[in-house]
This record gives C-alpha cells, structure tokens and sequence, in this order.
C-alpha cells in the first residue's frame, strides 16, 4: 500500500513541476512539444511498476526453482518455518553457552493469522538451565536483550523461564 501512495505522490508531483515548466516557455508553438515530451514520460511513469513487477515474479519463480526442485509447494511454508525455527533454536543456544547458560528447551511461535504479518516472529520462549552460582535475573535480562535486539522483538513477547532439570534434545 505504501508503494502506491509513493508511486502516486511521485505522478503528482513531476505533473505539477512539468506544467511549471510547460508554463515558463515563452511561444505556444513551443509548449506544444513540452506537453508531448511530458505525456511520453508520464505514460512511462505511470506504467512502470507493471514492468517491474512482472520482472520481480519471473526472478522470483527462476529462483525458486533453481534453489528448491524438490519441495511440494504446499508444505514449502512449514517448511521454510521449521527450517527457520531450527535456526533460531541454535543461535539462542550458542548465545547462551558463550555467556555460560545452558538452554533446555526453545520454543517459536510465528504469525499466521494476520497476512502483512505471516511468517514473522511472535515469541519466543526459552527454558534455561538454573545455575546455582549465577545470578539468574541477570541471565534471563542478558538472554531476553540479545533476543529482543538480534529478532527485533519486543521484550514483553519474549519469555525465559528456569528450569531445574535438564532435557535432553537441544
């Protein structure tokens, strides 16, 4: 919606700033070419977005079909999601041990209900390790800041919770 709200201030305004000129010249017999140089390149404006996106979804399908023969395109989202899950699962777990947590369990949840939003990061929920000779508010402050800037999440979607045992899988 933005792009088209731009495109159309973008018509507006060179059709304001082309009849400024189109007025400065002096003889009518002259202004006649101004108006014919000012509808070829407003024609060429006001269609070009239909070439770009007829050249974003060609190279979005080559693509495609370059990267991932093999995946059905009815379970490439879940797919995608669960490869994406995976990752984020693993830098938590990396960011943790480098800082001396243990994570047990890593949970992500992704939008599916809202269309602008499908896909992205809803929440977060980690499961660390209780360390009896740390500080555990701190642990939970350092994982929820590194989450929250590195996903650019709001901290109150994001949730660390103690556990005394450990699980075995992450």
């Amino acid at each position: 919606m933005d792009n088209i709200i731009k495109w159309i201030k973008g018509i507006a305004c060179f059709y304001i700033i082309a009849n400024f000129i189109i007025g400065m010249i002096p003889q009518e017999k002259y202004q006649k070419y101004g108006r014919l140089f000012v509808g070829i390149v407003m024609v060429l404006i006001v269609l070009a977005p239909l070439g770009k996106a007829n050249l974003y979804f060609e190279t979005v399908s080559l693509n495609l079909s370059d990267i991932a023969p093999d995946i059905e395109i009815k379970n490439s989202d879940d797919e995608i999601l669960g490869a994406v899950e995976k990752s984020v699962t693993e830098n938590i777990c990396l960011y943790a041990d480098s800082n001396g947590v243990g994570v047990t369990e890593c949970d992500v949840v992704f939008d599916r209900e809202n269309c602008e939003t499908n896909g992205l990061i809803s929440s977060i929920t980690v499961t660390i390790l209780d360390n009896e000779n740390e500080n555990e508010e701190v642990s939970k402050l350092l994982i929820k800041k590194y989450i929250s800037d590195f996903y650019k999440l709001p901290m109150q979607n994001i949730y660390v919770n103690i556990s005394k045992e450990s699980k075995k899988g992450i």
